[in-house]
């Protein structure tokens, strides 16, 4: 069964503020998130409280979609920072349903769903994903223990990902400390 995207979460934009040092909230932009759509872990505040901000504030397993720039891409919040609110690049989906985030996310994600959201895409120099647009998009929803299965396969394959990453690093490293020594 393929369910619209509106009809599968609220669809809100993210906020537009001014960033500086010595504030309270966490303002997550784009280049806060990996190649594997996690969290970094070495981000700061950026944003102080007003009165626009309760609405805005971010809930776990609310989805942030980057639908601006070169690179689309879903990723589910976790609530490994808090409060925290979305910027302007970013729509936040609430799920309304009984959907895993994390399916979602990953069939936003996917390659073939990137290749349609791209064709949605307007803007040249910045590319874009109206809001409209992505409320149309339809997904596939499998039953809840599907969905589960997906999300902790991507889950070990992108660990896998980051370890192969990681040795080839490490491979790197030794053989050029042991061509070095060649020479010495």
């Amino acid at each position: 069964m393929k369910v619209k995207l509106k009809n599968l979460a609220q669809i809100k934009s993210g906020l537009f503020s001014r960033t500086h040092s010595g504030a309270e909230i966490y303002y997550l932009m784009a280049r806060d998130f990996d190649g594997n759509f996690h969290l970094k872990q070495d981000i700061e505040p950026r944003i102080s409280d007003s009165e626009k901000l309760p609405k805005h504030l971010l809930a776990q397993g609310d989805i942030l979609f980057a639908a601006k720039g070169h690179h689309f891409f879903a990723a589910v919040f976790k609530g490994e920072v808090s409060p925290a609110v979305a910027s302007s690049v970013f729509f936040v989906l609430r799920l309304k349903k009984n959907v895993e985030p994390g399916f979602v996310a990953w069939y936003l994600n996917h390659p073939e769903t990137q290749k349609s959201l791209v064709g949605l895409s307007t803007g040249s120099s910045i590319p874009s994903i109206s809001k409209s647009k992505l409320a149309e998009v339809e997904i596939p929803i499998p039953e809840i223990e599907m969905q589960q299965k997906i999300v902790q396969f991507e889950e070990i394959r992108l660990k896998e990902k980051d370890i192969k990453k990681e040795l080839n690093k490490l491979k790197e490293e030794l053989l050029n400390y042991q061509l070095i020594n060649l020479v010495k």
